[in-house]
């Protein structure tokens, strides 16, 4: 039967459902808002922030993933917690000091001068903790309040700037500042549920004293920030060469793309990492590679399923979710899906450097991305082939993912990572023409109104949910198998 399977995934979807749709209305109300200068302040705010969160928070992000089960069974979740935020409010403080010496000595970050650098301060600590403590209640199974707070955290990210902007004016400091707020009441929400869900600690063991923590965290910071030069360095190019516009439709275009991407990789890492981490317990490096390897082919699958809907309805999409005045953006969407889909590969793959605790591997091919993309962008901007910068991101992609493949590959030895099975293959084929039958008998529908794009999309997207349940219900069944099989 089509709908056999675990009852964990229907309201993972459903809130990945209402998330994606806020993203998607986000994108809306930005586009009909703001105009194109405006919206590139806004990704360079964004950017930003985000180098700063992937930079130095990030990593002790993940090592709390790493040993968040184990903490549990212990009993030292909660002294753990509270050294976090503390530790994660110093590292913002010196996010802030480092922003305000860079905004005021150099001309880098000089269209975010009209944005007030306490805001920046508010925005990140806000951003960080909320998205780092809902995490963990993913991780740990409490999947109903990571549901609920995720929901709670994209609706309220569009409702307070909206009423921010409407009770004053108009302004993207007034929109940040809003979504910098929403962010902060699903902050508080998430400590006080945390301490009162996990409230037994058995004494005040701390993290610190892990002599492990260092080469964990170190890694990964290193390996973020060249991740960080890969996704975002172009536009901070294209802003310095005065491509404002461009980065503008850029920005909207490759967001659309990433969104749906990074929507069911969110799905695929909900669904499946309790599973993952649990069936790594058993500490071998042949329980790595199955484990691993069972991990990449269902991300692989679910890729490939995404890349054929967007690169089939790209335009019906940006129809829906762009302001005619940003329709421009829409040729961007299919770029933005396939680099977003290289990195989320290339992520899969350091997931499986974090598995044997050897995360420094991934350091020369996070830098060889990086430095590729930064060469390239830079060397066709300069050259006035704008074009051509844009398509060099999928190149630097490419490669990037082919060497973290090869880093991981000397670990673990895996092999036949791209030969699925039949049964997977199946599931993709009968949606792949499914989908190729819905684009040639509605091709002949010229969109002159939003309805017949929502009607093409509702009956597509819904061939395309069935087909992702069905490949994540198999990948999870496989990995539940090697973990019975090894207990």
């Amino acid at each position: 039967m089509i709908f056999k399977f675990s009852s964990g995934l229907y309201p993972l979807m459903l809130g990945r459902f209402f998330i994606l749709l806020s993203s998607f209305i986000s994108i809306r109300i930005i586009t009909a808002y703001f105009k194109p200068n405006e919206v590139a302040s806004i990704s360079i705010f964004i950017s930003t922030v985000i180098f700063f969160y992937i930079l130095l928070i990030s990593p002790l992000e993940s090592y709390f993933h790493r040993n968040l089960h184990s903490w549990k069974d212990k009993k030292f979740l909660k002294n753990n917690l509270k050294i976090y935020l503390f530790t994660t409010t110093f590292l913002s403080i010196l996010s802030f000091i480092i922003f305000f010496l860079i905004t005021k000595y150099s001309k880098i970050l000089f269209s975010l001068e009209s944005i007030s650098i306490y805001l920046f301060f508010f925005y990140l600590i806000s951003f960080a903790l909320s998205k780092s403590i809902n995490s963990f209640f993913n991780i740990l199974g409490s999947q109903k309040v990571f549901i609920i707070l995720a929901v709670l955290w994209s609706y309220l990210a569009i409702i307070v700037p909206i009423i921010l902007i409407n009770s004053s004016k108009t302004s993207i400091e007034n929109w940040l500042l809003g979504q910098a707020i929403a962010y902060f009441l699903i902050l508080n929400v998430g400590i006080y549920l945390f301490f009162k869900i996990f409230n037994n600690s058995k004494n005040n063991y701390s993290f610190y004293s892990d002599n492990r923590l260092k080469n964990f965290v170190i890694p990964i910071g290193i390996s973020n920030f060249f991740l960080w030069l890969q996704q975002f360095s172009y536009r901070y190019i294209l802003d310095y060469y005065n491509y404002i516009n461009e980065l503008a439709y850029v920005f909207s275009g490759f967001l659309i793309g990433s969104l749906i991407v990074s929507g069911v990789e969110v799905i695929n890492t909900q669904f499946l990492n309790p599973k993952y981490f649990q069936a790594l317990e058993k500490d071998t490096k042949n329980n790595y590679v199955n484990v691993w390897t069972t991990y990449f082919k269902t991300f692989l699958t679910t890729m490939i399923l995404v890349l054929f809907f967007i690169f089939l309805f790209y335009e019906n999409i940006g129809n829906l979710f762009l302001d005619k005045s940003f329709y421009e953006a829409k040729k961007y969407i299919l770029i933005g899906t396939m680099i977003e889909i290289l990195r989320v590969l290339f992520q899969v793959n350091v997931l499986g450097a974090h598995a044997t605790k050897k995360t420094n591997v991934m350091i020369l091919p996070y830098f060889i991305n990086a430095a590729l993309t930064i060469i390239l962008v830079v060397f066709f901007i300069h050259n006035d082939k704008f074009l051509y910068a844009i398509y060099s991101l999928i190149a630097s992609g490419l490669i990037g993912f082919i060497a973290s493949n090869y880093a991981l590959y000397k670990q673990i030895k895996f092999k036949q990572i791209f030969k699925l099975t039949k049964n997977i293959i199946s599931i993709l084929i009968l949606c792949l023409v499914i989908l190729l039958f819905i684009k040639l008998t509605t091709g002949f529908i010229i969109s002159v109104n939003l309805y017949s794009d929502f009607i093409i999309l509702s009956i597509s997207s819904l061939v395309f949910l069935i087909s992702l349940i069905k490949i994540l219900v198999q990948g999870e069944a496989n990995l539940s198998k090697i973990y019975n099989h090894d207990k």
